[in-house]
């Protein structure tokens, strides 16, 4: 990327950088609920997730799944934290938007930071960088504002945030997927499994499931598949994408029924399986359609 591109792209991030403070700015001297709640879907996991997918597919593969595996992780550990504190929300009578679960810490807060925070690490760029500081500070301010939490929850998830983007980004650039990430990944994730079917946490199954998932990324690097796909043009990437996306969706949509449906403990299990399903494919699919597409 040429320097002029690369310094009108630093602007382009730091001018939204700024709109999301100004946008936070006017919502808190004008009080406005609505705009509170723009700011706060700007913590949301799931628009993470499709981020990441986006970034494997179009940007990165490296560091897209490296952001599936960090925010999977960061969910995980906010939801053991919370359960192990039990530390209360603000009365469900102020609250402003809809919540559920313990309060410390702010899971959108943390969720964010940790997201924005790998970035910033990766690019070590001006423009990433005031979005990492824009983003997290505006969506902590939000949960406050809209009394779903108290300070101590939104310091508490910046600075977890912080922690785990910065473990994961160590781990990452110190041993890397071709260091024994599967193993580890799997490790990982039956740690998860094992706490959700303790919990009855239907969302960390799910999240263990895409942390196993993410462990077929070394197969895709050593079978040379990557590099191939990194050489496909915009429109098979596009399609990558879509594919993704699309496969993303029904898995979740799959997912939901069986959760009402199974019992407890077996929907767990399931949730954690077709979510590791949904991850392998997601992976897997944009490469391969890349080969065949390239054999045509």
């Amino acid at each position: 990327m040429g320097k002029g591109i690369s310094r009108c792209l630093d602007a382009v991030l730091v001018t939204i950088a700024v709109s999301v403070l100004a946008t936070s700015a006017t919502a808190l001297a004008m009080d406005n609920v609505e705009l509170w709640r723009f700011v706060t879907r700007l913590g949301e996991e799931e628009a993470y997730m499709v981020i990441a997918i986006a970034v494997y597919t179009l940007m990165s593969p490296h560091l897209g799944v490296e952001l599936m595996a960090t925010l999977a992780l960061s969910g995980a550990l906010n939801l053991f934290l919370k359960n192990l504190l039990k530390m209360p929300r603000p009365p469900p009578s102020l609250w402003r938007y809809p919540a559920s679960g313990y309060g410390f810490p702010s899971g959108h807060t943390q969720v964010s930071t940790t997201f924005w925070s790998f970035v910033a690490m990766h690019f070590r760029r001006a423009g990433v960088s005031s979005l990492a500081v824009s983003i997290p500070v505006s969506v902590a301010l939000s949960r406050v504002a809209l009394n779903v939490h108290y300070p101590l929850d939104v310091i508490g998830g910046m600075l977890i945030g912080l922690a785990v983007a910065a473990v994961t980004y160590t781990y990452f650039r110190v041993l890397g997927f071709a260091r024994g990430y599967a193993l580890h990944g799997l490790l990982l994730s039956l740690v998860v499994l094992s706490y959700a079917l303790a919990s009855l946490n239907q969302t960390a199954s799910k999240l263990g499931g895409v942390i196993l998932g993410t462990c077929v990324y070394p197969l895709l690097l050593t079978r040379g598949y990557v590099d191939v796909y990194l050489l496909s043009k915009l429109s098979v990437k596009l399609l990558g994408l879509v594919s993704a996306l699309a496969i993303a969706y029904g898995v979740g949509r799959i997912s939901n029924a069986v959760l009402t449906t199974a019992p407890s403990l077996l929907g767990i299990v399931c949730a954690y399986l077709l979510y590791a399903l949904m991850t392998i494919c997601v992976i897997l699919l944009p490469p391969v359609l890349a080969l065949i597409i390239k054999r045509l």
